[in-house]
């Protein structure tokens, strides 16, 4: 067996070709579970849906990108006269040029440039004009967006001391998404009303939207503008970039009436109701100490007693 024609043949395969493999010799049975996602924030969340979209409506192969075509700019060359080109001849010969060391500088390293973003396969104006695939399933695999606050700035000082200590509560409701998706239990996802118009609004655009206001300003700004003249005259502008997270979430039926969401039943809810653990056994090292040092101040210290002597 040629080894040079495995190697290539290793490095043609994908990701999930490659755990495949690793599943069949270690012998590892397949999950034959629910199946699902667990995404975490409201910027993924928006590339998530967005992601969904593109590839159940989108083509299957990808977008044809006009190639930029470099315009030639004709340089005009100056013609020497015989006399002209004579009489400098004769100056450089009267005149050597003094030869300077040439100073080396030194090599400054430059940083990997950002790869481009690829461009989409769709944009959400071609939804209603795209058809679904013949063999789509019924129902897709559940999915839960669980909350990321995240807050920046001097003047959110205030804001980030208060989810400090109310931290636990995070903590709970994050517990109780991943705890839905352990026991899977999904749902579908509802419509909810819209308090600035009269028309409902899908459970999935309203999902973490509370996140967004925390975002810092360079999310909203938009992309600066080439100022190279010469890149312009000589290349078509690269086409914008997409901006998932300052865009609204565009959804289209064909895909939110599919989706589900993770969520725990009454029941769970009720049994975990029922689990009572003290607050001393989870509190961190700071409340412990606060709460050590109010009781040694506040409870009075003991009286000796009297001690009694039998005689």
């Amino acid at each position: 067996r040629d080894p040079d024609a495995a190697a290539a043949a290793a490095a043609a395969q994908t990701q999930d070709e490659v755990v495949n493999e690793v599943r069949r010799r270690n012998r590892t049975p397949e999950y034959t579970g629910m199946r699902g996602d667990i995404v975490i924030g409201r910027h993924t969340w928006k590339e998530y849906v967005r992601g969904l979209h593109e590839g159940w409506l989108g083509p299957l192969t990808a977008p044809v990108v006009s190639t930029p075509e470099r315009i030639v700019v004709a340089q005009s060359i100056a013609e020497e006269t015989p006399e002209e080109g004579a009489s400098e001849s004769e100056d450089k010969k009267e005149k050597p040029e003094e030869t300077k060391p040439e100073e080396t500088k030194p090599e400054e390293e430059k940083k990997p440039d950002r790869p481009p973003q690829p461009p989409p396969y769709n944009t959400t104006a071609d939804y209603p004009t795209s058809s679904i695939p013949m063999f789509i399933p019924a129902e897709f695999s559940p999915s839960t967006p669980v909350s990321f606050p995240h807050v920046l700035g001097f003047s959110s000082t205030f804001i980030r001391l208060g989810r400090f200590l109310n931290r636990r509560r995070l903590a709970d409701d994050v517990g109780r998404e991943v705890a839905a998706v352990c026991l899977a239990t999904a749902r579908e996802y509802r419509e909810g009303t819209n308090p600035d118009s009269a028309d409902s609004e899908p459970e999935q655009s309203k999902a973490l939207a509370w996140e967004e206001k925390d975002w810092p300003k360079s999310v909203w700004k938009e992309a600066k503008k080439d100022s190279d003249d010469e890149r312009k005259e000589n290349s078509l502008p690269p086409p914008p970039a997409e901006k998932i997270w300052a865009s609204s979430m565009v959804l289209d039926p064909r895909i939110t009436m599919r989706m589900r969401r993770f969520e725990l039943s009454p029941e769970d809810e009720v049994r975990a109701r029922a689990i009572v653990v003290p607050e001393e056994e989870v509190e961190g090292f700071i409340k412990g100490s606060l709460r050590s040092l109010w009781r040694w101040a506040v409870t009075p210290d003991p009286k000796p007693q009297p001690v009694v002597v039998d005689e």
